[in-house]
């Protein structure tokens, strides 16, 4: 009789053991899986950032050159003479008494 006592709390041991090792194992696929899709959002985010930095960047470029070409504008229409001719190219002034002919070439 004490044989089938041994028997049976081997047999419940290895069941509850194996039980005990299978919450185990899901746990720990539960906490990779929760790791996995937290860390993988975050990597989403990080490229994303790095899109609008590289993005940002490259428009800062076109600002600072904008700013350098109206600045030596700025600086050349300080000249009478610059300004006269900057006045007729671009807005087609004209002096009294003159007529002028705008000829668009091709």
């Amino acid at each position: 009789m004490g044989r089938k006592k041994n028997e049976g709390k081997k047999r419940a041991g290895k069941f509850f053991g194996s039980i005990k090792v299978n919450v185990w194992r899901l746990l720990t696929a539960a906490v990779f899986l929760f790791m996995f899709f937290l860390i993988g959002r975050t990597c989403i985010q990080i490229i994303r950032t790095y899109a609008e930095i590289h993005r940002l960047n490259t428009e800062k470029e076109f600002y600072l050159e904008a700013i350098e070409a109206d600045s030596l504008l700025i600086e050349r229409l300080k000249y009478d003479d610059f300004l006269e001719q900057y006045a007729r190219e671009n807005f087609h002034m004209q002096r009294r008494n003159e007529h002028v002919y705008i000829i668009e070439e091709e």
